[in-house]
């Protein structure tokens, strides 16, 4: 009995580790754009920092229940930040390899491929009209 005493602590840990979240649980944060790529090419996080330095960005925000929000922070003329929010819902497809976005305003769900999903970064890609769009984000909270 003795020979097995040294997996005990081994068990012990397994059981307080936490289980790791699904994609669902995962999304549940808001995410800033770091990057995108269109077709191929794809525009530098320099780019988009310097956007983010100017106070242009776009934020994602996803909570349970399945309401989202899309936050565009832009600049007037006069130099004070504006943004605009659209109010969406979500859902994940039953694989969880999907994200449908369905907006107020729009008919037809946005239906991403989620090509990257961790606690810290979010790559969906979306095919439009023959066209392949890749987004990358960061997770995100405001300061």
């Amino acid at each position: 009995m003795k020979k097995f005493l040294w997996i005990t602590p081994f068990l012990l840990a397994m059981q307080m580790a936490p289980l790791p979240k699904s994609r669902a649980e995962l999304l549940l944060r808001q995410w800033i754009m770091v990057s995108m790529e269109i077709d191929g090419t794809k525009f530098t996080e320099e780019a988009f920092a310097q956007k983010r330095a100017q106070g242009r960005a776009t934020v994602m925000q996803f909570l349970k229940g399945g309401t989202s929000y899309v936050k565009i922070y832009t600049n007037s003329i006069h130099g004070r930040a504006v943004s605009s929010t659209k109010r969406n819902s979500w859902k994940l497809n039953e694989e969880e390899t999907q994200l449908i976005i369905k907006s107020e305003d729009e008919p037809t769900p946005q239906v991403f491929n989620i090509v990257k999903l961790t606690a810290k970064k979010m790559v969906l890609a979306y095919d439009d009209k023959g066209t392949r769009q890749v987004f990358y984000y960061d997770a995100y909270s405001e300061k």
